[in-house]
């Protein structure tokens, strides 16, 4: 008998030792494990079945002699050599949250990953499972690697084609094929805090410079003040077209102004003391912003004509979040949850659901923080993030554009894109 336990403890060294080789997760993630002569762990199955991402998705891995429960490290479950999160284990049952598998997440992309598991009481590990792993989202674009640009407003039009504010430099054109190109020229502005695809295909933007929304009648043409709030102390913060293609003002003197783009007339309403964001879905009005130093999002109901009626409170983000947190950008998808985008925060994006429940976005994920969020055509938004790559040296600072797969998630409709 003691020469079988001697073997056997050479034979889990020998295997140890060769997994290390091939890439499987080093030998002290295993020393909680105690060797014996259980069955071998084995994979038949994973759900999904074509690919999962990482960092985000929690797949299940089917099959037998799995060790129950979660205590005491029952199971590992190695991606090439990256140890996943395991939130449910039976004997024949995994169910496992897909780990970050790159310290840079500017490097993500798409591979084929190795999938073992070793179990509590295992001699060996489960045969090798091989399994696509696809990244959360992609580098789209950067303006200038040799500047330190800062991306604001973004939109996009029905192309696909991606508009950016660059500060102190106008608007850039970015096509799906990724080439950039000069749009807007610069006026008085330094960079514009939103821009929206517009009527007549027409770029519309805003700055909190102005108490103006401003058009761009085309390609290399200069900023034109088309539609001049009545109160001047209303300066812009964002905007959003409604479904009669009217326009709803956020400003940073706590008003949602709408702007009816028929007869020119104006309808005023107080929230708080600073609107940050807002987007209109379902006949409503989002804005997230301050009162009384508490950060919140308010649901105004919009009547025809661009009228304001009444307006309550959908979530308080401080009591929510804690202080210190600031509501920087917004989207929706067609299911009306709210994608926000906050600073003063370790995350810097959550997902919030009608029923006023939320939840980081991709956790994580996100570490660095968003200036703009644009969702296009279909299942792909865009985030604009502040790279700070050495917190001692701020030359290398530089702003990226990604593109974020949200898979079986649409945009809210934009209602000003393609005269929709």
């Amino acid at each position: 008998m003691k020469l079988k336990a001697f073997v056997n403890l050479i034979y889990i060294a020998l295997i140890i030792f060769i997994s290390g080789c091939t890439e499987d997760p080093a030998p002290t993630l295993w020393e909680t494990f105690e060797g014996g002569n259980g069955e071998q762990p084995v994979i038949n199955s994973i759900s999904p079945s074509d690919s999962a991402y990482a960092g985000v998705d929690i797949i299940t891995i089917y099959g037998d002699n799995f060790s129950s429960g979660l205590a005491n490290d029952s199971n590992f479950v190695s991606f090439n050599g990256t140890k996943g999160e395991i939130l449910f284990a039976s004997p024949t049952e995994l169910q496992v949250k897909v780990p970050v598998l790159v310290d840079d997440k500017m490097t993500f992309k798409d591979s084929v990953v190795g999938i073992k598991i070793w179990s509590q009481g295992a001699s060996l590990y489960s045969d090798t499972f091989y399994y696509k792993i696809k990244a959360p989202f992609t580098e789209y674009a950067v303006i200038d690697q040799y500047n330190k640009t800062v991306i604001r407003g973004m939109t996009v039009d029905q192309y696909e084609n991606l508009y950016v504010s660059v500060y102190n430099d106008g608007v850039k054109l970015i096509t799906p094929d990724k080439e950039i190109t000069h749009y807007g020229n610069k006026g008085g502005e330094t960079f514009w805090n939103a821009l929206r695809w517009g009527p007549s295909d027409i770029l519309h933007a805003g700055t909190e410079l102005f108490w103006v929304v401003f058009t761009f009648s085309g390609e290399g043409t200069n900023p034109d003040p088309s539609y001049i709030l009545p109160d001047d102390k209303s300066f812009m913060k964002d905007f959003d077209f409604d479904s009669e293609k009217n326009i709803w003002c956020g400003t940073r003197n706590g008003k949602v102004v709408g702007v009816n783009t028929t007869s020119g007339a104006f309808n005023e309403s107080e929230i708080g003391d600073r609107i940050n964001c807002v987007r209109y879905f379902n006949g409503y009005l989002y804005s997230a912003g301050v009162i009384d130093s508490v950060q919140k999002i308010f649901k105004t109901e919009v009547l025809s004509g661009a009228v304001a009626g009444a307006t309550t409170e959908f979530v308080d983000l401080t009591a929510e979040l804690g202080a210190g947190i600031s509501s920087v950008a917004m989207v929706m998808d067609n299911e009306g949850s709210i994608y926000l985008a906050i600073d003063g925060a370790e995350e810097s994006v959550i997902k919030l659901y009608q029923n006023g429940t939320w939840e980081y976005f991709y956790p994580g994920i996100f570490d660095y923080p968003v200036y703009s969020l644009a969702w296009g055509n279909d299942q792909y938004l865009y985030a604009s993030m502040f790279m700070i790559n050495d917190p001692a040296q701020a030359d290398d600072d530089e702003s990226k554009i990604l593109q974020i797969d949200m898979k079986d998630k649409q945009a809210a409709p934009c209602f000003g894109r393609g005269d929709m």
